[in-house]
């Protein structure tokens, strides 16, 4: 039993290590320029329209930014900070949305 735990844990952790990478490949800079672009990403995250090719953010960002980004490189975790304080700056109503579906304070 503890080697199928540990087996599931390892295929979980290589599957999410290659869901970062695929999230990694999206390039943010036309959603900072684009508000259209930007919008759909932002419905998307909100479970209010289809994805489309944002897919792999919506599965994958809202477990990366729970773990901190425990499994990114160093150059990932940067890139994803610099992201962050990007969309922070430029969107920051959209930003606090995001913030309070996915990590909702405690009442």
């Amino acid at each position: 039993m503890r080697l199928l735990i540990l087996l599931s844990l390892g295929l979980f952790a290589g599957t999410m290590a290659g869901d970062i990478e695929d999230m990694f490949k999206v390039d943010p800079e036309p959603l900072l320029k684009d508000q259209d672009k930007w919008k759909v990403l932002f419905e998307c995250l909100m479970d209010r329209a289809p994805c489309g090719e944002y897919q792999i953010v919506r599965d994958t960002l809202p477990k990366v930014l729970a773990s901190k980004c425990e499994q990114c490189t160093p150059e990932q975790k940067e890139k994803l900070d610099n992201v962050v304080k990007a969309y922070l700056d430029k969107y920051p109503k959209d930003y606090a949305e995001i913030m309070n579906k996915y990590f909702p304070k405690p009442e």
